[in-house]
């Protein structure tokens, strides 16, 4: 049976698979990269502006980085960048800087979402260590 609940979580669905394709459309040199990015970027913008409406009529619904973003957007910045630095660090095979950039990040989020995420950057590092190992 449809509920608001499985309808917001099928359009958050939906957003991480129209991110996947952007990365996927990256890749592939025989598709016109600026036009189809523009499509699915007209594509997110609409699943968003979707998700808002539900947020409006379900608040408990919005995801926790949305709120913690409404909360403090000056706090919800400096947190971003500070992932995006530890991501750039893991990405780029720097596993030292990047475990030090979560652990940062960990300790100056204490809570919500960034904590969330670099705990998850702090796992997905130890589990590539001990595959090295």
């Amino acid at each position: 049976m449809a509920t608001v609940e499985s309808l917001e979580a099928l359009l958050a669905e939906s957003l991480q698979c129209l991110d996947d394709a952007a990365g996927e459309l990256r890749q592939l040199s025989e598709l016109d990269l600026d036009r189809n990015l523009r499509r699915l970027g007209k594509s997110i913008i609409e699943v968003w502006a979707f998700r808002e409406e539900i947020h409006k009529l379900r608040p408990d619904l919005k995801p926790s980085f949305v709120t913690e973003y409404e909360a403090d957007r000056t706090r919800y910045d400096r947190l971003q960048d500070l992932s995006r630095e530890a991501d750039r660090f893991e990405l780029n095979g720097d596993l030292a800087r990047a475990s030090e950039a979560f652990q940062s990040l960990r300790v100056i989020a204490k809570r919500g979402y960034f904590a969330m995420v670099a705990e998850a950057g702090l796992f997905r590092i130890a589990e590539m260590l001990d595959k090295s190992a």
